[in-house]
């Protein structure tokens, strides 16, 4: 996948299996990615399919909230996202 910001090519690669009632789904590789675009618990890997080239391109999105994250805070729960196999046609 080509970043949108750098141009630079990721290898990454797109997993999902039967588990119980639903798919689980993975992207393996994503460590330097996230490591090189300083993102952290909470921020986002977006990932466009360009139609006409058959390429995809990655972007990683910052959510950030204003002023130091307190103590005695909990970390936000993770929600769990299951992208429909149609959205990443050919894998």
């Amino acid at each position: 996948m080509e970043d949108i910001g750098t141009s630079r090519v990721w290898n990454m690669k797109y997993r999902f299996w039967p588990n119980n009632k639903s798919r689980m789904y993975l992207l393996e590789n994503t460590g330097d990615f996230v490591r090189e675009n300083g993102l952290q618990e909470g921020d986002f890997i977006v990932i466009y399919a360009d139609t006409k080239s058959g390429k995809f391109m990655i972007r990683g999105v910052k959510v950030r909230q204003n002023g130091p994250r307190s103590e005695g805070k909990k970390p936000m729960a993770r929600k769990s996202i299951r992208p429909s196999p149609a959205t990443f046609p050919g894998i």
